[in-house]
């Protein structure tokens, strides 16, 4: 069914978005710790 398809796309589309959000947010994390340890 279409409206099946649609959903599916959907919901894909939120997890592809969370993950690159998660993904961000981590590589935030790793360069500020970097930038915190070369100031030591």
């Amino acid at each position: 069914r279409l409206e099946d398809a649609e959903e599916e796309l959907h919901q894909e589309r939120e997890r592809r978005v969370y993950a690159e959000s998660r993904r961000r947010e981590r590589l935030k994390e790793v360069v500020e710790d970097i930038f915190v340890n070369a100031e030591k």
